[in-house]
């Protein structure tokens, strides 16, 4: 019977919680030092990701100069926008007097053609005139 007391007694006395884990100073270093070179890894990753978008923008922004520079001089110049080449304004209005010279319409009488068109006192074959504004391109 003093066993069933004895167990009875220990069954109502609380049990004590169990004690916490403990660490060295070592180890709490070791701990801090990784978590702060996993917030330097997500750091270093939200910057290059952000410089990679800012480079996309600075890329789509220039593109969409360009084209607009190249729309407002080729109509400026009667040139189909889709022929002028060249990356900047200057390049692009160099290019575009170099071809205005082929796409300016000429009025000759007894064509109803727009553009280029002969006069009938040219005594230079088509070959030659097609060699010719080659030149003035190339």
């Amino acid at each position: 019977m003093e066993e069933n007391q004895t167990s009875t007694s220990q069954a109502q006395e609380p049990q004590a919680p169990p004690e916490p884990e403990t660490y060295t100073k070592e180890q709490v270093t070791q701990m801090i030092k990784q978590r702060i070179d996993r917030v330097n890894g997500k750091l270093a990753e939200a910057e290059r990701r952000a410089q990679e978008a800012t480079d996309e923008l600075a890329s789509m922004k220039a593109k969409q100069e360009r084209d607009e520079a190249a729309r407002r001089i080729a109509a400026e110049n009667g040139i189909p926008e889709g022929l002028l080449r060249g990356s900047t304004q200057e390049e692009l209005e160099a290019h575009a007097a170099a071809l205005s010279p082929y796409f300016k319409q000429k009025n000759n009488e007894g064509t109803s053609s727009e553009g280029y068109a002969p006069t009938s006192d040219s005594k230079m074959s088509n070959r030659d005139r097609f060699a010719a504004a080659l030149d003035g391109i190339l």
